[in-house]
């Protein structure tokens, strides 16, 4: 008797463990999938730069109508993509990225794309400072140079990440 529930319980745990590792390598396919996270020793102690990663492009054309379909979270910060719109191309030549605040610590983000109006998802939640420009593929998240006095943590470091365009 003893065997049917361990031999279940195994089961659940075996299965909850795909879904988990499953759900984990699906959020950063599918939306995680157009930042290139660069990480380690920079060469030379050599820290990326915007210039480092200039876009080639500068959008001048009409701006494509926004798929609020093409990201789960579109349509709830619509007013949030309407601001960013309204001010202009704003990172990677041809992408607007809206921020809001999502509490103490926390903004949160999207990517609109200009040409087509695909939505995408920041790589992360930004809790110290976010870095972008117009011209340039980088972004740099916990840019804020009081970053660990505001957290009064050590362990807040500076994120880089470059926006690879298909």
């Amino acid at each position: 008797m003893k065997k049917i529930p361990t031999l279940l319980g195994i089961v659940i745990i075996i299965a909850w463990s795909i879904i988990a590792v499953g759900g984990a390598i699906a959020y950063q396919y599918f939306w995680v999938e157009k930042f290139l996270k660069i990480e380690g020793n920079f060469i030379a102690n050599k820290v990326p730069t915007f210039g480092d990663y200039l876009s080639p492009e500068k959008f001048t054309g009409e701006i494509a109508p926004i798929d609020y379909f093409s990201n789960e979270n579109a349509r709830e910060f619509r007013g949030q993509i309407k601001k960013a719109i309204e001010k202009g191309v704003n990172f990677a030549g041809s992408y607007f990225l809206a921020l809001w605040n999502c509490g103490k610590n926390c903004e949160k983000g999207l990517v609109m794309d200009a040409t087509n109006g695909k939505v995408y998802n920041l790589p992360e939640i930004v809790p110290c400072g976010i870095d972008f420009r117009a011209d340039s593929n980088l972004l740099i998240i916990n840019s804020d140079k009081d970053c660990v006095k505001n957290l009064k943590s050590t362990s807040v470091k500076k994120r880089y990440f470059v926006w690879e365009k298909n």
